[in-house]
């Protein structure tokens, strides 16, 4: 049953008053409390990063451009908690220091947000970066850029989910340039090359994520050829059946001479057992979930010769690996997160439902209708249209064919 629409707003006005309140208190209480006697001056540099694991995957190898332009800084990345390890192993090199942060909301742990604050004004950064696109009506990121009572601030243009763009323009206020970037759909990846570029007034070489696996150490032997399978996502609209993922598996298990693996989360390990439980062939089936960390799973991943996932971070982490991929996605994001551009890597299969894949609608116009978000069941797509993707892919490279 839908909650009536005056109850609606009228939790909405609730929501916002806490964390109005909540803001005012951290900033009194920051203020009240400051020391300016034991700030740390210098050539300060800080990045805002505070979003998913693709999200990071798509802007991390924009760090190594940071560094190269402010080579004496020392540079404070705040970014998520939930990829510390591989943010650890991938970009320690450019990175000083890091301050890690899950919390998005002004809903969560007050004293964890007042720490986290406290622990931003310990330096005077001279520089804030905070290239994050979306914004949301009471996420955190604009307003810890507001409180590090930096030189100079630096933003961007993005768009609003929850509220208004007349209101998000307001934040706006807290930085001290904003970098206006265009309002046409545009890949994640080349947004934030869009950013970058303007921000330092000059064009830039990278055209690709990647990310290099080649020093990690990861004890557990793995079979010689598999498949990657990967249920788990973050919202259920965006997850496809376990039986489905079953059927697909039976059929490589039958056509080819592939183990399976079954990756994700320890929260995905009993998805991962649901699939087990439809195969008839279990003596070459894995169940990972749960039991590598991330920069181990990119690992795994770039040995895999194929990865089928739902829309998540694993496909992003197979393109930055270079590990051929077909994911599955209801189409939301078109044209942002979905599908890979091909000059970013060609071997990356996006499988839609049927009012996507087979529409006469241009691309462009099927962007402007899904790129917001999309309300497509994902359980339309069959295993029947994902099939002849897996058959292009595994049959592609001269170094492994069907055994039927």
């Amino acid at each position: 049953m839908q909650m009536p629409k005056f109850l609606r707003k009228l939790f909405r006005n609730i929501l916002d008053l806490r964390a109005d309140i909540i803001k005012h208190i951290l900033f009194v209480s920051i203020h009240l409390t400051s020391n300016q006697r034991k700030i740390e001056k210098g050539k300060n540099l800080l990045i805002v990063r505070l979003d998913g694991i693709g999200d990071y995957i798509l802007f991390r190898n924009f760090i190594e451009e940071i560094r190269k332009n402010f080579p004496q800084y020392h540079i404070t990345l705040l970014c998520r908690g939930m990829y510390k390890d591989l943010a650890q192993a991938l970009d320690s090199q450019y990175i000083d220091e890091f301050i890690w942060f899950d919390r998005m909301f002004f809903f969560g742990n007050f004293r964890c947000l007042y720490a986290t604050i406290k622990q931003i004004r310990k330096k005077h950064y001279e520089l804030v970066f905070s290239p994050r696109y979306t914004r949301r009506k009471h996420d955190v990121g604009d307003f810890f850029v507001k409180m590090s009572s930096a030189t100079e601030k630096i933003g961007i243009s993005g768009i609003s989910i929850d509220y208004a763009q007349k209101f998000a323009k307001h934040h706006y206020k807290y930085y001290t340039r904003i970098v206006e970037v265009e309002e046409k759909p545009l890949f994640e990846f080349y947004r934030n090359k869009e950013f970058f570029e303007k921000a330092f007034h000059k064009p830039l070489s990278i055209s690709n994520p990647h990310i290099d696996v080649s020093s990690v150490s990861y004890s557990e032997r793995l079979p010689d050829n598999f498949v990657i399978l990967f249920p788990g996502a973050s919202a259920a609209f965006r997850q496809w059946p376990t039986d489905k993922f079953a059927t697909l598996a039976t059929y490589i298990q039958t056509r080819y001479d592939l183990w399976i693996l079954i990756a994700g989360s320890k929260a995905d390990y009993f998805l991962a057992e649901k699939i087990i439980h439809h195969l008839k062939k279990v003596d070459t089936v894995i169940n990972l979930c749960g039991k590598t960390t991330l920069i181990e799973f990119a690992y795994v991943l770039s040995k895999a010769k194929l990865l089928i996932s739902n829309e998540t971070s694993a496909p992003h982490i197979a393109a930055a690996v270079h590990t051929p991929t077909i994911c599955i996605s209801n189409g939301n994001h078109l044209g942002r997160f979905n599908p890979y551009p091909a000059q970013i890597f060609k071997e990356h299969i996006t499988i839609y439902p049927p009012q996507i894949a087979r529409s006469k609608a241009t691309f462009d116009d099927l962007v402007s209708q899904y790129h917001d978000g999309s309300s497509l069941d994902i359980n339309s797509i069959s295993p029947a249209d994902i099939i002849p993707s897996i058959d292009l892919l595994l049959t592609k490279h001269t170094d492994y064919t069907s055994i039927s």
